[in-house]
């Protein structure tokens, strides 16, 4: 069998911000390198986890829709992917992050995004080595051109 052609998926949503209670659609964009026109399924993910029926069939431009009702994604920051299963000709792909905003009853967000290891401002000196009475921490740089 013949090497499958790459794809590409490109994954938008009809509005961001999404307002309180209303609903949005996600559209994934399968891009071909090939001449095969693409005939395959998408799933769509939010937060990792599949959202929508198990596969959404790529129209005749390779477009494949989702429709989320409103109240369906809680507020909060969201993100949304899009794969490609691939198909005879072509291969599978995965879209890039989209977030997406859910505006909370009030038009502001529920939540802030959760940032996984974000680094804390040091301290200086480190308790460790400020207890030490055999290290002498350097003193603060001044800048002398102020």
């Amino acid at each position: 069998m013949a090497e499958k052609s790459p794809t590409s998926v490109w994954l938008e949503a009809s509005s961001n911000p999404v307002q309180p209670g209303l609903g949005f659609s996600l559209s994934a964009h399968v891009n071909r390198v090939g001449h095969h026109h693409v005939h395959g399924d998408v799933t769509f993910l939010c937060d990792g986890k599949q959202i929508g029926a198990t596969v959404h069939r790529t129209d005749s431009t390779g477009v494949a829709a989702l429709g989320v009702p409103g109240g369906f994604i809680p507020a909060g920051v969201h993100k949304f992917t899009a794969k490609f299963g691939g198909d005879g000709y072509n291969a599978e792909s995965e879209s890039e992050v989209l977030t997406v905003t859910v505006l909370g009853a009030e038009g502001e967000e529920a939540s802030e995004p959760v940032v996984a290891n974000e680094p804390e401002e040091p301290e200086y000196p480190p308790a460790d080595v400020a207890a030490d009475p055999h290290v002498t921490p350097l003193p603060e740089v001044v800048d002398s051109a102020e």
